[in-house]
């Protein structure tokens, strides 16, 4: 199995950052032909430590079955058009997004 993950840096607008968030993830379920009510992903936010905040604030993890469906994936014509749209909800800085395999 595979495993996609996103991780947002810290925020300077999180508020704005939540309200653009949730219509991200309503397009991104809509473009992938995810159903409204199918959540195939995990969405962690990350807390403060003792020593402060950590360099990202979310994590979005979203398990893939194979390599073809990671191919599939992101091959979907949609993506390009996601990814520009995580760009720019995220309020400093681009997402960084690693792929690997779980096992």
């Amino acid at each position: 199995m595979l495993q996609v993950k996103n991780l947002c840096p810290q925020l300077t607008d999180a508020q704005q950052f939540e309200s653009d968030y949730a219509k991200h993830i309503e397009l991104f379920q809509e473009k992938m032909g995810i159903p409204a009510n199918v959540k195939p992903y995990t969405i962690t936010e990350f807390l403060p430590t003792p020593g402060g905040l950590p360099h990202y604030c979310q994590m979005f993890s979203m398990p893939l079955e194979s390599p073809e469906a990671l191919q599939a994936a992101l091959t979907n014509p949609s993506m390009p058009g996601l990814g520009a749209d995580g760009i720019r909800i995220s309020t400093s800085g681009a997402p960084v997004t690693l792929i690997g395999l779980v096992g």
